[in-house]
């Protein structure tokens, strides 16, 4: 089953927020939130989304800001690879996680950071910074420039040519683009 997402552009770095949800029983999770906003609360009540978990992609300031904020008005367990919260669940690369009748593949993609990793669901991938539009997330050597090209090659490039890939920052993008046209793939 595919997931129902709603994009929110933050004013932290301007980074992508999302909301993803089970079509069918409403149950959703707040991927990367920097912020948490009055925008984001309504979309919330609208769709009747019950929020049940916080993924992270990866540990940057810009991904989680809002992290203690959610936790606090709604009690919410996170999903991570690093363990910088307290009852914070980590994800491990394989782990299949339940949102509703959802299934979310954890997918290891280091190399932006150590701890990054994806979201993977029928149809749509959260992705981080491992993945942009035509770019890939900043490394801090060529070792871990190789790593995380190989991590995408490997387990986002394999998914189907119609997948969602939704980046960290800016806009959308698939796998059949991204495989075809992202420069640092040639």
């Amino acid at each position: 089953m595919k997931p129902k997402v709603k994009r929110f552009l933050t004013s932290v770095n301007a980074s992508n927020c999302y909301l993803c949800w089970c079509p069918q029983t409403r149950h959703g999770a707040i991927v990367d939130p920097s912020e948490f906003t009055d925008e984001m609360r309504s979309v919330i009540d609208e769709e009747g989304i019950s929020l049940k978990a916080i993924y992270l992609t990866h540990s940057h300031y810009d991904h989680n800001a809002a992290v203690g904020e959610l936790k606090s008005e709604f009690g919410l367990p996170i999903a991570a690879a690093a363990g910088e919260y307290p009852g914070e669940a980590r994800a491990s690369d394989g782990e299949i996680l339940s949102l509703g009748n959802l299934e979310l593949h954890v997918a290891a993609i280091p190399g932006h950071t150590g701890d990054s990793i994806a979201f993977l669901a029928e149809g749509a991938a959260f992705v981080g910074d491992a993945l942009f539009a035509a770019a890939v997330g900043g490394t801090t050597d060529r070792r871990h420039f190789e790593q995380e090209t190989s991590g995408v090659r490997e387990k986002l490039f394999d998914l189907p040519p119609g997948t969602i890939l939704y980046p960290g920052h800016g806009p959308a993008t698939t796998v059949a683009i991204e495989s075809a046209y992202n420069p640092f793939f040639f």
